[in-house]
């Protein structure tokens, strides 16, 4: 009885049959100079079979990550519930001195125009993802563009949660609470018998909401968002884009060298967020320490909400189903050595 050839051996002969083909069709391909012409420049930084995206498994509308943005919502609307800040902190005679900053009656960045800002960045992603990238139908974009914009709004609702809850705990009073509370910061002030300074003027909660920045931590959450979907998107996405194929192989050099100093351009909305988080302490609504508290909280919910973005990304989704198929054709593979083996041992020659 012949005795038919081991799985091991199959695989060896299939492995040595494709390193022939590899070696000649690469021994067979004329080589390519970077200083030839401008068409064989393009021919050596991208050839033609970089332009075949993988396969993506977004193809339905619910890959939309919506029950995310729904749950940052609610959570969004929950804070606004209670907004009365503590008003344990207290300004009293000795340390009014460090609230007795000059009232501003104009914001440098209103709070609506940043809000305008946010949204309109995660318009831009939705933008971005269905006319810029040359990979996949265009279903897979536009869902892939909601998952974009969704991410980086959640993000920002996540930032004022926390935000909002950190200003009615703390309750610390604003650098201009003096000005509000008797009318102006150079006046004299009174106070009771414990030392608490007496308001001659009606304030709000407002007036207690110092601790952190909001201003600070949205527009870090936006900008630290965009600036690594910028960079990940221009160097490192896994698709084929006007000056990349999807597997980073440049159409020319000069594409190359500008992408290499263009970094900056990536991170310009984290300037930016510093200008908006430094207004704040100019127009006397926030100290320094507010600002760089409200930038922390800000550039870890950016990153965390672009890390979910990640998880939806199309590369990462196929790499999946190809772990998938490999499994189930070595699941064949051993189910067929061990019924070779089986049917070895019922064999009485053997």
């Amino acid at each position: 009885m012949t005795r038919q050839p081991s799985v091991t051996s199959q695989l060896s002969q299939l492995e040595r049959t494709s390193s022939g083909k590899a070696l000649r069709s690469t021994s067979s391909s004329p080589s390519r100079s970077v200083f030839g012409s401008p068409r064989q420049s393009r021919q050596f930084y991208a050839p033609q079979n970089d332009n075949v995206p993988p396969k993506t498994s977004l193809k339905y509308w619910r890959d939309i990550s919506w029950p995310s943005f729904l749950v940052s919502t609610l959570l969004l609307v929950l804070s606004r519930l209670s907004h009365h800040a503590s008003t344990e902190w207290t300004v009293n005679q000795y340390n009014h001195v460090l609230y007795r900053k000059p009232f501003a009656e104009k914001d440098t960045v209103p709070t609506w125009s940043f809000i305008v800002w946010i949204v309109a960045s995660s318009v831009l992603v939705l933008g971005l993802e269905i006319f810029l990238i040359r990979s996949y139908s265009l279903k897979a974009r536009i869902i892939m563009g909601f998952n974009g914009g969704l991410a980086l709004l959640e993000g920002f609702f996540y930032t004022v949660v926390v935000t909002e809850l950190g200003k009615i705990w703390i309750g610390e009073p604003r650098p201009d609470y003096v000005a509000r509370c008797i009318g102006s910061h150079d006046a004299d002030a009174t106070f009771d018998a414990n030392g608490v300074i007496i308001c001659t003027e009606k304030i709000d909660s407002n007036a207690r909401e110092s601790f952190p920045s909001g201003h600070s931590s949205s527009n870090f959450a936006c900008g630290v968002f965009l600036a690594a979907y910028f960079v990940w998107v221009t160097y490192y996405r896994r698709v084929n884009l006007p000056w990349r194929t999807s597997l980073r192989h440049w159409y020319s050099r000069y594409g190359m060298m500008f992408a290499d100093a263009a970094y900056v351009l990536c991170i310009w909305p984290v300037f930016f967020a510093c200008y908006i988080a430094g207004s704040r302490v100019v127009d006397n609504r926030h100290s320094p320490a507010d600002i760089t508290a409200g930038a922390v909280v800000g550039t870890l919910f950016g990153l965390l909400a672009f890390a979910r973005l990640l998880s939806r990304d199309h590369a990462s989704l196929s790499i999946a189903e190809l772990d998938v198929s490999h499994s189930k054709s070595d699941q064949k593979f051993v189910f067929a050595e061990s019924n070779s083996d089986e049917s070895d041992g019922d064999d009485p020659s053997h």
